[in-house]
Formats: structure tokens, sequence, C-alpha cells
């Protein structure tokens, strides 16, 4: 009697799968000042479960990761930068094996939580996926927002098939950056086989930004792409203390202020992909489609100034980015000025 393949056999099978399975390190959540300090472990916790259940990934064990930073003297505390958490993932790419290292930022902003969250390949210091998500609530509503977006960022990438450090692939890429429900767009144009790269960008900046007093006049930015498929431009946006969230427009035109226009995305609420502790926003208007571009050719961003909620457009107080000037309320070229901003392209 021929028999079929026994327990063992399938046992050894899928410990076979899982050992192929990239290993993931998921380190503390980073807070804002003003969000309670319990949230950071339900945030991770509650990351590191999903993470586990989309069957992609080796989710390494937290207390295990915190012991061989702690050994590392690698701090948590405070906003971490790239290339701080590269430093501390080839740590422990070396020590346990880690191919990923996962962080997410829980911030506030009038009542409403904003959780991104983005895994790193430890080799290459790049951003393989990004997601975020958020919602009016008290504390205990991060954990829904950290379920929903750590699902997000783990479909934002194919299942691997193996172990694989470095893609060779360029830094500053997104791979099916996702956006929350109830925006413009619930999946990104990019999702798939696609892939996001940073294009043009000025992300210098002091303490200036620029508003046109609620009135819902403009501000616009010229730019000049390099890619000719345009899939989002992220703003940075001073919110003010009083603010509340509501709907927003960019538009992209043609040559200058007053050109033709070739996109326009209106959110409602707003997509804030991050915060940092002095309340400078990320916006993120994502075009679905792509906006077609004549690279080397001039555009301007236009955002309309929405009559309440983010108040006010950083920008660096020197001429900072070349490939283009900035406007202000009236039209009026600053040339001194760049606005704060970063278009994404697909490849």
């Amino acid at each position: 009697m021929k028999k079929g393949p026994s327990i063992l056999f399938y046992l050894l099978l899928s410990a076979a799968a899982a050992a192929q399975l990239p290993k993931v390190a998921v380190l503390d959540t980073v807070l804002t000042s003003n969000v309670d300090k319990s949230v950071s472990m339900g945030v991770s916790e509650r990351i590191s479960e999903e993470l586990v259940a989309s069957g992609k990934y080796v989710v390494l064990d937290r207390t295990t990761v915190g012991q061989s930073l702690k050994e590392i003297e690698f701090q948590m505390s405070g906003l971490v930068s790239d290339g701080e958490l590269q430093k501390a993932g080839d740590q422990l790419s070396r020590r346990l094996g880690a191919s990923f290292v996962v962080i997410a930022q829980v911030s506030l902003v009038s009542g409403t939580y904003f959780i991104s969250v983005k895994m790193i390949d430890v080799a290459t210091g790049e951003i393989v996926a990004q997601a975020s998500d958020q919602e009016v609530g008290k504390a205990s509503v991060t954990l829904q927002i950290a379920q929903r977006a750590a699902r997000k960022l783990a479909s934002a990438r194919k299942a691997p098939t193996a172990v694989q450090g470095s893609t060779g692939e360029p830094a500053a890429e997104v791979r099916g950056a996702s956006v929350p429900s109830g925006t413009q767009s619930a999946q990104p144009a990019s999702a798939g086989a696609d892939t996001w790269k940073r294009d043009q960008g000025n992300m210098v900046y002091g303490r200036s930004s620029m508003n046109c007093g609620g009135s819902s006049l403009k501000l616009t930015q010229g730019f000049t792409p390099a890619m000719s498929r345009l899939a989002a431009i992220d703003l940075l946006i001073q919110a003010d203390a009083e603010s509340t969230l509501s709907s927003t427009t960019l538009s992209v035109r043609s040559g200058s202020p007053i050109g033709p226009v070739v996109g326009v995305v209106t959110l409602s609420p707003p997509l804030a992909l991050e915060t940092d502790a002095s309340g400078v926003i990320t916006l993120r208007f994502e075009f679905d489609p792509p906006v077609a571009l004549a690279v080397g050719s001039r555009y301007v961003i236009e955002w309309a100034m929405p009559q309440k909620g983010f108040s006010a457009w950083r920008f660096s107080g020197t001429n900072a980015y070349p490939g283009g000037v900035s406007y202000n309320c009236s039209g009026i070229p600053t040339p001194a000025n760049d606005f704060c901003f970063t278009t994404w392209a697909l490849r």
C-alpha cells in the first residue's frame, strides 16, 4: 500500500519555507511629545502581529531586539533619522540576521492620531515600503490605526521567495506606498510591480512658513522634472495649534502659475504622511493615474490655502532648489525662497 507524505514531511517543509523568509526587527514606536508614552508598546506589538499574520516575514522577538540595541547603546528616544536606523539595522543584521527594520511614528494634531510606518532595507538604507493611517479619537484608537497601517505595509511588498539583503536598486524609492481609506485613493497606482522614485525636491527648512490668511489664495513652487510620470507630491506644512482637518487641493500647472492645469488632487481629509515634534506635517497628494510630464520643462505646484486646517507652507528662506522659483499669495516670484516639497515619479 502506497503511503502519502508524512506529517513530519510537511512540518519540515514548512520549517524550510520559513527559513527562506526575511527577518524583520520591529523597533520601538517613536512618539511626538504630546502623545501618551503608553501608546508605544501597543503600537509596536500590533505591527508585529500583522507582519507575522502576512506570512511574508519572520519577526524577531522584540525583547531580543531591544537587548541587542541596548548593547550597542542605541537610543530610540526622540525622532530617529533614516541614517541612524540603518546603523541600528546593520548591527541587528550582524547579530540576529535581520534583513529589514520597521519603525512607526505616532503624532497627534487637533484630536487626530496619525501613524506612519516604514520598512528599511538594512543593507542599502532604502525605504522599501511605507504606509500611514489616521483617525480621530482617544489614545486607544492607535491600536486600530496601527493595524491598518501595518496591513498596508505588508501588502506593499510582494512575498519574497528567499532572503535577499540588497535589491540592487537605487535608494530613496518607495514601493506601493499606501493611503488610508477616505482619501483620494485607497490603493495607489504604484502598487505592484511599479516603483516610486524621488525626482525633485527641497526639504531644507528653518522656522519660516507662509500662508495667505485663510483666504483660499494660492502659493506656488516651480520645479523641473527629470522623470516623465508624476505619481505623487509631498508638501511640508506647518499645522496651526487650533487647526482641524479639512479638504485641501493641489494642482500642477505647465509653465507658470497661470499655465494650463495638467493634474489636480483634492484630499478630504488630508493624508498626513508624517508629523515631527514641531508640528511640521508631510502631506501627500497622489495622482491616479500618474500625470505625464515633459522632462526638462518647467512646471509649478499650486497649493490652494484651505479655509481652515493646515495653515502654512514651509520654505527654506534660501534659494535651496535651482530648478524653479516660488510665488507668493499675489503670484509674485520670490526667487530667494523655495517651498519645501518632494515629487515622486513612477520608474
